[in-house]
């Protein structure tokens, strides 16, 4: 018997809502969710254009999620104009992000509040979540 082992970036932890599978090519996606389980999502208040994004894998060039951060469209080069594509404004929530061991938890909150092209919601220090809304990407 074979085993096939799926290498990391292939594993299963990015999802939408609705399922990629059921809106992929749409032109107007309304309440349409990116996430990572562990990580966070992102929430776009905007209906969405997934004209190019037809499965999971090329959703996932386009949206990176990690510890802390989000990026969508990392390549500058294909972002298109604010309001096309998921460059629409946003909620972002990110899970388990936590403040450095030295420095103080309402420091950090403080910090969160003045990260550039955010508007902060809130910060939990107990659970890490840190909630903001973005005007585009």
């Amino acid at each position: 018997m074979k085993t096939i082992v799926t290498p990391p970036e292939e594993e299963p932890d990015y999802y939408t809502t609705p399922p990629i599978e059921t809106v992929g090519s749409n032109s107007s996606v309304p309440n349409f969710v990116v996430g990572r389980k562990g990580f966070g999502s992102i929430s776009f208040k905007d209906p969405v254009d997934l004209t190019d994004i037809t499965s999971l894998s090329a959703l996932r060039e386009i949206v990176k999620i990690g510890r802390g951060l989000v990026a969508i469209y990392p390549d500058e080069s294909k972002k298109p104009a604010v309001g096309s594509g998921l460059n629409v404004p946003a909620k972002v929530s990110l899970e388990d992000y936590r403040h450095p061991p030295d420095i103080d938890p309402d420091e950090f909150t403080e910090h969160l509040q003045t990260v550039p092209n955010t508007e902060f919601i809130s910060y939990d220090s107990e659970t890490g979540t840190w909630l903001y809304n973005v005007l585009h990407f």
